[in-house]
């Protein structure tokens, strides 16, 4: 028998979960969640809200409610709501301009939601998808890089990992703020155990250790799948290989040989060569090593002699040499004072 129509059917509009009521879905349903455009009920501030939805393991009842589908479900939902809520708990303590903010987690309806910070703009695959057939310049690349990587490192830093870093995932607010948001930890813990892993990652942005139950995963992980987003952004015709194409005879060429003598500087080419090494122990190990590698790379600008006026110097004079200063003063007072009194002269000598 089949399920109701209404088995997987996202909460209306207008539904009023605490202080929040929904306006719309957000995009389309995933296999883990629906996102909603919401409203606080006070202040009138839009919000997103996600609903943990895992739809493998579960089903909408004719009251809205989230219920398993079938007995044997219960405890992975009971660990995906769990899971789902140490995600929130986690997100909520970063406190970075460059990441998606979390202020709220209820659990209603059975289920888990997460409130988050609703920003105008549009994610980084549209942007690119503007650009073709042209790629971004590494000035364009480096204002949008380096925000992302301090606020991945502060994720790192609470040992957590965003596992699912890909140019959907990059929103560009209106005010040009890249933001790292759909963190798929959680996500992927979940949806593994009735999915094979090529349905759960989005190729080829999960490097190797990421298709293994058992391989360690590290700020790597996250590093390799933002340097495919670099490699998408600069070669925007070509597909990156996925990570299992790689292990025999690896088709990677070198972006140092690829794109050599292009718009690119040799250091920034190399570093994002080193984010796209095949084994995870080949990469940078953290996101300041390869940062520092980012910033040894950046082209010195040539600085400009600033012209210095006398009076400038004659303070930075005093500043470093009190006794030498006052020699100066006073050689220049008997220069001015010999020049007032030779020209009293000439004129007294004129006028006579």
């Amino acid at each position: 028998m089949p399920p109701p129509s209404f088995s997987h059917k996202p909460l209306p509009s207008g539904h009023v979960l605490d202080v929040y009521r929904f306006e719309r879905i957000l995009g389309s349903p995933g296999t883990f969640g629906v996102t909603y455009a919401a409203r606080h009920l006070k202040t009138g501030k839009r919000l997103a809200i996600k609903e943990l939805f895992p739809s493998d393991y579960v089903i909408r009842d004719g009251a809205g409610r989230v219920v398993v589908q079938t007995k044997s479900d219960e405890q992975v939902f009971v660990e995906a709501v769990r899971m789902f809520r140490q995600e929130a708990t986690i997100l909520s303590k970063v406190k970075h301009d460059n990441v998606i903010k979390v202020y709220d987690y209820l659990e209603a309806n059975g289920t888990g939601y997460m409130v988050m910070n609703y920003e105008d703009g549009y994610d980084l695959q549209i942007h690119l998808d503007k650009q073709k057939p042209n790629r971004l310049n590494e000035n364009e690349l480096r204002r949008l890089l380096m925000p992302l990587l301090d606020g991945l490192e502060t994720v790192h830093g609470l040992n957590y990992l965003h596992r699912d870093i890909k140019p959907s995932n990059i929103y560009l607010t209106r005010e040009h703020n890249p933001l790292l948001l759909d963190f798929g930890a959680a996500r992927q813990m979940i949806v593994s155990r009735s999915r094979p892993v090529e349905q759960i990652l989005t190729p080829p942005y999960g490097p190797i250790e990421q298709y293994g139950r058992t391989s360690p995963q590290g700020p790597y992980t996250d590093i390799y799948a933002m340097g495919v987003v670099l490699f998408r952004a600069m070669l925007a015709s070509e597909r990156f290989p996925n990570a299992p194409d790689r292990m025999t005879r690896d088709p990677v060429v070198p972006l140092t040989q690829r794109l050599k003598g292009h718009e690119y500087s040799p250091g920034f080419l190399s570093a994002v060569d080193w984010a796209l090494r095949f084994k995870a122990e080949e990469r940078p190990q953290t996101v300041q090593a390869w940062r520092e590698a980012l910033d040894a790379s950046q082209p010195k600008r040539k600085s400009r002699t600033k012209r210095v006026s006398y009076l400038e110097k004659l303070g930075r004079l005093r500043t470093r040499n009190s006794q030498a200063y006052w020699k100066v003063v006073a050689i220049v007072a008997c220069i001015v004072f010999g020049i007032v009194a030779l020209a009293a002269i000439i004129t007294y000598l004129l006028m006579g």
